[in-house]
Formats: structure tokens, C-alpha cells, sequence
């Protein structure tokens, strides 16, 4: 199982007015958390790890990637301007692989307004936001992405569909 990233949701030691780069913070913070919960480390280690500023969470981020290589980040509804920025800028630090499921030609917009070539991007169609939620989850459960993230999709609608029974996210194990 992956970790769920709600976007829109900036870590509180970030102080700046880049949302791209509070959006690189968010998802180097999820690399961070993946690798701990895929190894159970935060439940049951007795270290501590204390972090003070961004740096030190892409510092984190940056080691786990060079010994287990880049996590695999799969956008629902990702015709999200902001969102495309943070994995972006994440993509060129080499710490994620995207994957972007959602409306094509909004998708295609978003890369024209940033001046973004697509080449490293795996680009998957799906107009319906919460069906491209359903793909990014199915995703995580064949182990094809690490991590999921809120792109263009209001969070209730984004949960909603997380928590659908049919969904199989919902688990003793899980973090549900």
C-alpha cells in the first residue's frame, strides 16, 4: 500500500509563497513517510527524528531515494497547475516518477502555461475525476505507484472514493 497525499495541503514549516515549491515540500515529506509506514518504521522505532526546515526534509527525501530509488507518485484529476509545479520540481531534484490520470487536454494545457515538455511523464486520460482517483488507488494496490495525491478534485470527493468498499483500501492493516 501506498500513502494518500491530500493537496492543497502545505507542511507548517514551510513559509513561502511559491505553491510549487510548497507542493515539493508536500511530496518530499510523502517520500519520506512512505518509505517509514512501508517498513512499519514509525510504529515501532524508539528514534527520533526531529526536522526544523525544508531542507532537512528534502535532505531526508534525497537519501531514501538514493538508496531505494525514485518513488512512483500517481495525480488523480491531474490538470492541477500547482500540483504539475511540485512534481516537477520533484521530478528534476529525481525524487519521484509521475503519473498524471486525468482530463487530457487540460492536462496538455497545464504543461503549455508552465513550459513543460511532457517527456518523462506518463500520461494516462480519464475525464472523470473520481474515476481517476479509482485508477491512481488501483494503482497503489498493484504496487504500481507509492504514493497518491489530490490533484483538480474537491478532498471530500477525493476521500469518498478512497473509502468506497469496493475500493479494498480499507483494511486491518491499513492506516484506515
Amino acid at each position: 500500500a501506498g500513502v494518500i497525499l491530500c493537496a492543497r495541503v502545505t507542511i507548517a514549516l514551510v513559509s513561502t509563497a511559491d505553491e510549487a515549491y510548497n507542493k515539493l515540500a508536500s511530496i518530499a515529506m510523502a517520500v519520506v513517510v512512505s518509505h517509514y509506514i512501508h517498513r512499519k518504521w514509525l510504529l515501532n522505532s524508539q528514534k527520533n527524528i526531529s526536522i526544523k526546515n525544508l531542507n532537512q526534509i528534502l535532505e531526508l527525501a534525497e537519501g531514501l531515494v538514493k538508496k531505494n530509488g525514485p518513488y512512483t507518485v500517481a495525480l488523480a484529476a491531474g490538470d492541477d497547475i500547482v500540483c504539475v509545479g511540485g512534481l516537477e520540481l520533484a521530478k528534476n531534484r529525481g525524487l519521484i516518477k509521475p503519473i498524471l490520470v486525468g482530463h487530457r487536454r487540460r492536462i496538455d494545457e497545464v504543461f503549455e502555461k508552465l513550459n513543460l515538455s511532457q517527456n518523462g511523464w506518463d500520461i494516462e486520460a480519464d475525464k472523470d475525476p473520481k474515476s481517476a482517483t479509482r485508477n491512481c488507488a488501483e494503482m497503489i494496490l498493484r504496487g504500481d505507484a507509492d504514493i497518491l495525491m489530490r490533484g483538480r478534485l474537491m478532498a471530500r470527493d477525493f476521500l469518498k472514493v478512497l473509502l468506497e468498499p469496493g475500493q479494498n483500501l480499507r483494511n486491518p492493516e491499513s492506516l484506515w
